[in-house]
């Protein structure tokens, strides 16, 4: 009878064991959270066998004497694995555990695995080693929580914000120069004056420089490509603020003189001549507007498809949407607080003006710095490998 029922306690502590087990497969799935299905096949196989280990050990009375209850082991296991998510649990548990001094049983050889028998050893220390695992479990979350909002790490970052500031000065030059062309049109010559600009001003002259880019494309390099792009739109809008937007008054001509060649100002035609009487501002809107369908796509997006690979891609592009959306922000901020509050229109312009051609250098240093930092890293790479 006394045989029966210790056949029947260990059969109740391996149920007991087995069921610890399932929950703590369960939580693990998503506690630790490996990226790839590879790494989750590696982690459930490890704490089945760890499971088998434990239970056999069971069955040929190892007399797990030292725990208290078998649910604190499968808890310890839970804890252990789910501290790294990168590391492979089988190669975990083995750093973090000491082979108990008295593991023995009296008389006989030891039965124990010795994957068993290591956790036991840590399970009788008490509490010493709980803030160690709290720690590294906080550690981990911390890690997790970082990996998703911002999972760039070591010498990524500084590639990271340099390609990202380009943008950002991208985008930033794109919001002063379209809300700046939008205030003199509609101030000038009316809203309806968008729509025929759009058809004859903005049409042609994207279909020109789409033209211009492709050859200059077939006959430059990169580099020179890209500034050959940005240069002629930050150098106008430079032109703007100093010569022609101070001189409009003596170079743009009056709106009687224009109506004395067309005629009569009604519908289609007082459009024409109000465009015409302030054609710089037209072509200040002309300007911005090519500017707006070519700075993103060609400046930006082009030179980042061919300095970023695909690894680094998944990760950036998304963080870079997140860091040229600051630029907004910033340029309204601009305008409230420091545009808006010159004494006159003129004053207004010129500040906003100012803050756009800055944009347009800050482009090109940046384009500069971070094509010396990538050549450079490169040149190490092919160091390394030449001397492998």
């Amino acid at each position: 009878s006394n045989h029966h029922h210790r056949s029947s306690s260990s059969k109740s502590r391996l149920y007991a064991g087995f069921r610890s087990s399932l929950i703590a497969l369960g939580l693990l799935w998503f506690l630790s959270a490996p990226r790839t299905a590879a790494q989750q096949h590696k982690v459930v196989v490890m704490l089945l066998a760890q499971t088998l280990l434990t239970s056999s050990s069971q069955l040929v009375e190892a007399k797990f004497f030292q725990i208290k209850s078998i649910h604190k082991f499968f808890v310890f296991l839970l804890l252990t694995v789910a501290v790294s998510q990168a590391a492979p649990a089988r190669a975990l548990l083995p750093s973090c555990i000491q082979s108990p001094s008295n593991s023995r049983v009296p008389g006989k050889a030891s039965l124990q695995p010795p994957a068993a028998a290591s956790c036991i050893g840590v399970l009788r220390c008490g509490g010493n080693n709980a803030h160690s695992i709290e720690k590294s479990n906080q550690t981990s979350r911390m890690s997790r929580i970082r990996e998703a909002i911002f999972p760039i790490y070591g010498e990524e970052r500084k590639k990271f914000f340099l390609l990202g500031s380009i943008k950002f000065f991208i985008v930033l030059a794109l919001v002063l120069s379209r809300d700046t062309k939008d205030t003199l049109i509609v101030t000038q010559c009316g809203a309806e004056a968008i729509a025929f600009l759009k058809v004859y001003g903005v049409l042609p002259a994207a279909t020109a420089f789409i033209a211009i880019y492709s050859k200059m494309a077939s006959m430059m390099e990169k580099k020179q490509l890209f500034y050959a792009t940005c240069l002629p739109f930050f150098g106008f809008f430079a032109l703007y603020d100093v010569l022609i937007f101070p001189n409009a008054a003596k170079i743009e001509p009056s709106m009687s003189t224009v109506m004395s060649y067309i005629g009569a100002s009604t519908g289609g035609t007082a459009v024409v001549s109000s465009i015409i009487s302030h054609w710089t501002s037209a072509l200040f809107y002309v300007v911005a507007e090519v500017y707006a369908s070519v700075s993103i796509g060609i400046l930006f997006w082009q030179f980042a498809n061919d300095v970023v690979p695909v690894s680094q891609a998944k990760r950036f592009y998304p963080l870079f949407a997140q860091m040229s959306g600051l630029a907004p922000i910033f340029a309204g901020q601009y305008v409230v607080r420091y545009a808006s509050r010159a004494k006159d229109f003129s004053s207004s312009m010129h500040r906003l003006n100012l803050l756009l051609v800055a944009s347009g250098i800050a482009i090109c240093i940046l384009y500069q710095i971070t094509t010396n930092y990538i050549a450079s890293q490169n040149n190490e790479v092919d160091v390394i490998a030449s001397a492998s």
